[in-house]
């Protein structure tokens, strides 16, 4: 079976590489052969790095460069550029299925159903995109922009005969919104549990030292963005309180905006000898969260929060480490159930800082017991083999 996948995606997601890539690579053993064709912009050195990670493992990778002026113009004309482009990729190598990620590949294979007729759409929905324009990028839930996006999720839910979504709630919500029964497949993110792994005892000693640590002292920390949405200040008040605690303690947070954490910590009177701020290369961040006692993964709450799957969970869990997080955020209040390896806060406020600290003071006296159980959660729910069993089915019901 041949798959196009198309996907829209901005200079600075390296998604295709680290998350879509891997489980393309393992879907081949399947026989399912997947196209990918990814419209970016900016710097065209990051589609070469896609290229390089796609030749890598084998798989087809063309990347369309979307002009990013008149800005007004930009969206509509990706759209019509691509549609053209599937239209064109479908005559060349005549596809058994035709896959876009999200909202605005979705509109581009609407405006090319002409050449799908006798061909499988199976939309792999990744999220609420209108939503999240709501929620965090001041989009008017009644104006054009979302309205028009909705309609494409209406078309898209009538088009595809497979939906995919990154957590149960996306795939109830979107059920709703059809207003009749539609095939699902939930497929949370994941990554190789042959690279996010807890290490050894000699390994994480390592990489303590190359941060000045020892072996003993509590690190806290955590990887990715750092918008708004993330709660810097939260994360930098609640660090506080584990610093009252364990005055050893440390927070490494690895990220490339890192100013707005390190304002938030000096905000909350953190010494500045008990923090690290970096970026860190992909290959090297297992090692480093190996080493840690505990992470963040706080998220504002939203409906489009409801429909995404953190991928900073997989691997914090994959690599042993304990969650702090908060409810409202995808499926983490049934896969942290359990309240072992995460924290999983009802409500997002400075009052929670003792249950933070309690918290990290039952992983402190068991480290060694909740290491192995994150380790077994990240596996159950979190792997990237598990998502390419996902996808497969999806794929095959079509």
């Amino acid at each position: 079976m041949k798959i196009l996948y198309l996907t829209w995606d901005g200079p600075d997601q390296p998604y295709l590489e680290t998350l879509f890539f891997p489980i393309f690579e393992l879907l081949k053993r399947k026989n399912l052969e997947v196209h990918v064709v990814q419209f970016t912009w900016g710097d065209p050195a990051f589609a070469e790095r896609q290229a390089a990670a796609a030749l890598k493992r084998g798989i087809r990778y063309r990347a369309v460069r979307v002009p990013q002026t008149p800005k007004q113009a930009t969206v509509p004309f990706a759209i019509a550029l691509g549609s053209a482009v599937i239209i064109e990729e479908m005559l060349r190598h005549s596809f058994d299925v035709v896959m876009p990620r999200s909202h605005i590949p979705a509109a581009m294979v609407l405006g090319a159903r002409a050449v799908l007729r006798g061909r499988t759409v199976v939309w792999d929905s990744d999220g609420l995109m209108p939503d999240e324009r709501v929620d965090f990028a001041g989009w008017n839930p009644k104006g054009a922009n979302y309205r028009a996006f909705r309609t494409v999720e209406k078309w898209m839910l009538s088009l595809a005969k497979v939906t995919l979504t990154r957590s149960a709630q996306a795939a109830a919500i979107l059920q709703e919104r059809a207003g009749r029964t539609i095939v699902t497949e939930v497929v949370p993110n994941g990554k190789d549990d042959a690279q996010f792994t807890p290490g050894t005892e000699e390994s994480r000693a390592l990489t303590r030292s190359q941060l000045g640590l020892t072996s003993a002292q509590p690190l806290v920390v955590y990887v990715g963005s750092m918008g708004p949405q993330y709660h810097p200040q939260l994360m930098a008040t609640y660090f506080a309180a584990i610093l009252k605690k364990y005055p050893q303690a440390h927070f490494l947070a690895l990220t490339g905006a890192g100013q707005t954490l390190q304002s938030a910590l000096e905000a909350s009177h953190v010494p500045s000898n008990t923090f690290t701020i970096q970026k860190a290369a992909a290959g090297d961040v297992p090692q480093f969260l190996a080493a840690a006692d505990v992470a963040f993964a706080l998220r504002e709450p939203s409906l489009s929060q409801r429909a995404v799957c953190p991928i900073k969970v997989a691997e914090y869990l994959l690599c042993g480490v304990p969650v702090i997080a908060n409810t409202g955020v995808g499926d983490l209040d049934t896969q942290l159930a359990d309240g072992e390896v995460g924290l999983v806060l009802a409500a997002l406020n400075a009052e929670k800082c003792e249950l933070v600290v309690s918290f990290v003071e039952r992983v402190l006296a068991g480290r060694d017991h909740v290491r192995e159980i994150a380790r077994r959660t990240g596996q159950r729910h979190f792997t990237v083999q598990e998502c390419a069993e996902g996808y497969a089915r999806a794929l095959l019901r079509s």
